[in-house]
């Protein structure tokens, strides 16, 4: 539409030229810079002039000129295109007069040639890109052979796969990144790719949720995509042929058609996709201290070295010691970050119970919507699955490790745990398998971290099998001078009333580790004496009187239920002179 307004020999404003094509400003503006780019080198493979020298921003109407970023990607544009700049200004305006020469003659619409009308040609024809990887395995030759694609999923996708239709056409794919064996220069930052494996044509839709019938073409060598990958990281993804960027994925996929490497660098240069986004916060072992932690620098050291090192880690003490909250940032420091969107997709948490099963935690038969049953992967599995896929550090978090059966629980997986067992040649088969010869193996990337409460009376001692196979790091409560700057600053608590609740909590916990009926893992931890973050406290001897009464107080009455009056008196001995 470039051709009309030119002819009037003025400028034309960029929110203009959308309308004119009938697009909303709002959701083309970034659009619109790659596009006019593409412009310009049809114009120099048609020997035309630089016709996007006439689109200006709205303050540039009357000057015509072109400044800043856009002033910049056209003069790039143009030298990439064997264009002679040598001053810019002077530039613009010739191919502004060469522009206004050429629309008197131009068609209304540029009739560039269109390719591939065939592809294209149903309108309803869909297009959709697969994957085909089960946890480490490929099942790309295995569909192929059996002419079908199967969501390997029970109960995710099962909407997407369900709009599927017959005469569709289907691309199994994978996407990852690298930084290297590139065929432009991204100079050394990672690139995310889309590795085409075989295309094919949907026959059947399915019936099931899971199964489609394809008529496969296997490709003699798969074909790489770089750059726009945002969307195609799940198992099924649907291409939007109405998308000039997506549309060009499926000429690349589909048809003979090469990638235009600089329509894409240029693209990145100007745009952040999804899964090439800007480093998040990072986060390590100072974190945790700044973030509330107690320990010495070299204790906290010592235990994440330890985690590493072994890769399974418990995390046991008395009861307020912090244990769930250092086995977070724990995981927080293993992925790097602790930016929310980043936890979600390599940290999963869950706590032990007695009722907890093997079918739940790692695999086992559950009724679904239908009223029948489903082979389900548990937590664990899940878990499995994402760090085989992410090759990035993956960390779950077991809560209360001890209050169900470990043993009973893992199952076979107990094996699989251990850090020279960690590989493909050690893959073992499940008690519930979804195929003959399923194998699974954890990979090393996958970090468990427990809790331990060794104060609960009511659990067995930890089986000797999992000893073996966790790293042990115990902690104690801690009221040092780290937590008495916590304790000031963060809530704002006096130095005096400090010092005696430092001292009682002392007294408190050296009585019960010399009780002979308890020991020192039923102390006392820190974590009921510790404000929040930014909790300020206004009345001092209130908030450790309240703490007292409705949390250490029935805490005391159940450590000595047979000497209740021995409970009151270490009650009083706490709130003295408070």
């Amino acid at each position: 539409q470039i051709a009309p307004f030119a002819r009037s020999r003025n400028v034309l404003r960029r929110t203009l030229l959308a309308k004119a094509n009938h697009a909303e400003w709002k959701q083309v503006h970034f659009e619109m810079n790659i596009h006019l780019g593409e412009l310009v080198r049809i114009a120099a493979g048609k020997n035309w002039p630089m016709l996007s020298a006439i689109v200006v921003n709205k303050q540039n109407v009357k000057s015509g000129r072109l400044d800043g970023s856009a002033r910049e990607g056209f003069i790039n544009a143009a030298r990439e295109f064997g264009f002679d700049v040598s001053d810019p200004a002077d530039f613009v305006k010739e191919q502004q007069q060469a522009t206004f020469a050429w629309a008197e003659h131009a068609p209304d619409e540029l009739l560039v040639p269109k390719e591939d009308d065939d592809l294209f040609a149903d309108p309803n024809r869909q297009f959709w890109f697969v994957g085909a990887m089960w946890g480490d395995e490929d099942q790309t030759q295995r569909f192929i052979d059996s002419g079908i694609w199967e969501n390997g999923h029970e109960k995710r996708f099962m909407d997407q796969v369900a709009l599927v239709q017959a005469g569709d056409r289907i691309a199994i794919k994978s996407v990852s990144t690298r930084d290297d064996h590139l065929p432009f220069d991204s100079h050394g930052e990672p690139v995310s790719y889309l590795r085409v494996k075989a295309i094919g044509t949907v026959i059947t839709p399915t019936t099931d949720g899971k199964t489609i019938e394809v008529d496969w073409q296997h490709l003699a060598e798969p074909k790489d995509w770089y750059i726009y990958t945002g969307k195609y990281w799940t198992a099924i993804a649907k291409a939007d042929a109405q998308n000039d960027y997506d549309r060009q994925l499926i000429r690349f996929a589909f048809t003979d058609h090469e990638q235009d490497h600089k329509f894409w660098l240029r693209y990145r240069s100007q745009r952040t996709e999804p899964n090439e986004v800007k480093p998040l916060p990072s986060y390590g072992v100072d974190d945790i201290l700044q973030d509330g932690c107690f320990l010495s620098r070299e204790s906290l050291e010592s235990a994440f070295a330890h985690l590493t090192a072994k890769r399974n880690l418990v995390l046991q003490g008395p009861p307020g010691t912090g244990k769930t909250w250092l086995a977070k940032r724990l995981g927080y420091a293993l992925i790097g970050t602790k930016d929310l969107s980043a936890v979600r997709n390599r940290m999963r948490s869950i706590q032990f119970h007695p009722s907890l099963s093997y079918e739940d935690f790692v695999r086992g038969w559950r009724p679904d919507g239908d009223g029948k049953l489903s082979l389900i992967d548990g937590v664990f599995l899940e878990a499995v699955a994402t760090a085989h896929q992410a090759k990035k550090p993956f960390v779950v978090v077991i809560d209360e490790i001890n209050r169900g059966n470990p043993a009973q629980i893992f199952g076979e997986m107990l094996t699989l745990l251990e850090r020279d067992k960690r590989s493909k040649e050690d893959a073992i088969e499940l008690a519930y398998r979804r195929r003959d010869g399923e194998t699974v193996f954890v990979p090393d990337d996958l970090f468990v971290i427990g809790t331990m409460n060794i104060a609960d009376r009511s659990l067995a001692l930890v089986d000797l099998a999992l000893r073996r196979r966790f790293a042990f790091v115990t902690l104690e409560p801690v009221f040092n001078e780290r937590w008495r700057e916590w304790c000031s600053t963060q809530g704002g608590i006096d130095d005096v009333i400090l010092k005696r609740i430092r001292n009682r909590m002392i007294e408190l916990n050296d009585e019960i580790a010399s009780d002979r009926t308890l020991g020192a893992q039923f102390k006392v931890g820190h974590s009921y004496v510790t404000p929040r973050p930014r909790e300020r406290i206004d009345d001092s001897r209130g908030w450790f009187r309240s703490i007292v009464e409705s949390e250490i107080a029935p805490l005391l009455e159940e450590y000595w239920f047979d000497n209740l009056d021995k409970a009151a008196k270490a009650k009083k001995q706490l709130l003295r002179d408070l």
